[in-house]
């Protein structure tokens, strides 16, 4: 028998219920959020789950791994809250996840981007070497790249205030604080050359004619032996109505 609409809905509530909580549950355990009970709780959750975040959890990332599971609860959280339509919008809860979220991505770049692009590794650990960062938003990635290659001086572009601000906190805190370095500049408007071993510019937070007028500036700002990473998306997310840099990372 073929389930019918009210069916395959009733699933998905189903689903999504299930997937919440657990979720939650998962936030909540790696990342030691809450009262002791409501730890216990979630590590029983995840348990019944098959997972035991309390016995040998390996060389699981605690943080990054309850950062990414918490941002698109946050995100969806303030959609449906009427102020989550754009990132600009977004609570900065919501910025803060995800930009812990991105930054659980720089340790794998490291070990295996890297032997994609030779050479790189040895030009972000020469003194003096600097990253370009396109849309700095709460500086989590910056700051992990710094604290990564301690020699790497990374520059963040943002035109959002509220995710400067944002960044600022987050490059205080860090003990590499003195190698971020935070602008309040449209890509557009880059006017750096041949200065920059890496540059991230992730096109998902960045308009069509943002990219149009940037990209040509970080080519020009990016040194001979220098590596992009250049995350994609769909046409109809790159032409969505957000900032012209991007925010919450």
């Amino acid at each position: 028998m073929t389930p019918t609409v009210t069916d395959r809905v009733r699933r998905l509530v189903h689903t999504i219920d299930q997937t919440v909580w657990s979720s939650a549950a998962l936030v909540v355990a790696l990342g030691s959020l809450g009262p002791d009970a409501h730890r216990r709780a979630a590590a029983a959750v995840l348990q019944a789950l098959g997972i035991d975040v309390d016995g040998d959890v390996g060389d699981l990332d605690r943080s990054a791994n309850a950062a990414q599971a918490m941002a698109p609860l946050l995100q969806a959280a303030d959609l449906l809250g009427g102020k989550g339509q754009v990132w600009a919008q977004q609570s900065d809860e919501a910025l803060l996840a995800q930009g812990r979220a991105s930054a659980g991505g720089v340790t794998p770049f490291a070990e295996l981007g890297l032997l994609l692009l030779p050479g790189l590794g040895e030009a972000l650990a020469r003194p003096g070497a600097r990253m370009l960062d396109v849309g700095v938003g709460t500086a989590a990635l910056a700051v992990a790249y710094a604290e990564l290659f301690p020699a790497l001086t990374v520059v963040g572009l943002d035109v959002m205030p509220r995710a400067l601000a944002l960044a600022a906190g987050t490059v205080a805190a860090s003990p590499a604080a003195d190698r971020v370095v935070l602008r309040h500049q449209d890509v557009g408007a880059l006017d750096d050359e041949a200065r920059y071993s890496l540059a991230w510019l992730p096109s998902p937070f960045v308009t069509e004619e943002a990219l149009e007028a940037g990209v040509p500036r970080v080519a020009r700002a990016l040194s001979w032996a220098a590596g992009c990473c250049w995350p994609t998306a769909s046409p109809a997310m790159i032409r969505s109505p957000m900032p012209s840099t991007a925010s919450g990372r």
